[in-house]
């Protein structure tokens, strides 16, 4: 399924597939209403630093077991003979659920965003042309999934070519993104000492759990890179994590330095305050629909990136005996070179679980939840078992 490349174009392909642009852009609302701009960026700092550590961690273990299995395979191989076996499965467990959920909460988020950029258009003042019903939110939905998968599915051989083309878009789309919003800024600037150090709490919540809790956005972002870079080298996971805290960097500073009224952009409907912010800033409706397009395909890109890696998630688990009907799930369709079976599984699991927004309209916060605490307790255990075993 696809020869191995060097080091550096596998990191630089895991950049952006991880798409961190989009990530952060898509869930700004959780440090806007919880800490402000301490949170975004010096939260975004922090959880870097501590995903360093991770990366090489795994990147350590990975060196030793480079397996499609990953996890639950390093788990079972790193744990003591009288329970790897449980260990294994249930980690393993924890990995499918983990990459299943995010790859859910990035195709949802794409979908959310979407709706939230058609609605910069508007009817009357504050009246989006989209009116954002759960089930207009779920065909958009639908369709972002299944286009993904197809892209995938149908066009395996050309991927080389398509990872190589958004390593440019990513590039040249958010660098003229930053610029834009810069240099136009038809708002104004705030200064240097708001950007990097205004703390302001929109939650009600206490400050120190606040500012906890706002940190969700770049532990989100990053949950990402995790997926994409858990089956890399060490070299190239942390290669990836450092050029995407750069990024993050990157993209965050510019965005801070034209933010409008935070108490605005927590009070938003959609939750998503990237949107109006850049058609504050560019003071143009055509202007900034152009702008965020460019992060709309950064979106479908991660979106095609991780069902990448769940669907190759779900064929190694199947190929080891791990799932119920793991015979038809781990088959590789040869003419396409993909594992079909395991991406129709992951794909309809995912629409599914999509139908949870006509009842729950927080349901992408949950996707995200369980996706970054099923993930992150899959990381965990193999580099606790190694510390307690002593290996």
């Amino acid at each position: 399924m696809g020869a191995p490349e060097p080091n550096q174009q596998v990191a630089f392909m895991a950049f952006v597939l991880a798409s961190i642009p989009y990530g952060l852009a898509t869930t700004f609302n959780p440090p806007v209403t919880t800490g402000g701009l301490v949170n975004i960026i010096w939260g975004w700092v922090a959880v870097s630093a501590m995903i360093i550590c991770v990366a090489v961690s795994l990147g350590e273990i990975m060196s030793v077991f480079p397996i499609a299995g990953g996890i639950y395979y390093q788990t079972f191989m790193l744990a003591p003979a009288r329970w790897r076996r449980e260990a294994s499965w249930i980690y393993g467990w924890l990995f499918v659920v983990g990459n299943i959920s995010i790859t859910l909460s990035a195709t949802f988020g794409t979908t959310l965003f979407i709706v939230a950029v058609v609605n910069l258009f508007e009817t009357a003042p504050g009246v989006g042309v989209l009116a954002g019903e759960p089930y207009q939110v779920y065909l958009i939905f639908v369709g972002v999934t299944v286009f993904s998968n197809a892209v995938l599915a149908l066009g395996n051989k050309w991927l080389l070519w398509l990872d190589t083309a958004a390593i440019f878009w990513t590039f040249a789309g958010v660098i003229a993104l930053m610029i834009s919003i810069l240099v136009l800024a038809k708002e104004g600037r705030r200064d240097a000492k708001w950007v990097f150090t205004h703390f302001e709490n929109n939650s009600g919540w206490p400050d120190g759990w606040a500012f906890c809790v706002g940190l969700l956005h770049a532990v989100y972002a990053m949950s990402l890179t995790g997926m994409i870079i858990s089956r890399l080298t060490i070299y190239t996971m942390v290669a990836t994590v450092l050029i995407n805290t750069i990024a993050g960097l990157l993209f965050c500073i510019p965005i801070c330095f034209v933010l409008p009224d935070l108490k605005y952009l927590a009070s938003l409907p959609s939750a998503q305050p990237i949107p109006p912010t850049i058609k504050a800033a560019v003071g143009s409706l055509s202007g900034a629909f152009g702008l965020l397009l460019l992060l709309v395909v950064l979106g479908i890109i991660c979106g095609i990136g991780c069902i990448t890696a769940s669907s190759r998630c779900i064929w190694a688990f199947s190929r080891d005996g791990a799932m119920p009907g793991a015979q038809t799930w781990a088959r590789v369709n040869e003419r396409l070179d993909v594992p079909l079976n395991a991406m129709v599984l992951s794909m309809v699991i995912h629409l599914l679980l999509g139908l949870i927004y006509f009842g729950l309209s927080a349901a992408f916060n949950a996707f995200l939840g369980v996706g970054v605490l099923t993930l992150n307790a899959s990381y965990a255990t193999s580099v606790a078992i190694n510390l307690l075993t002593k290996r």
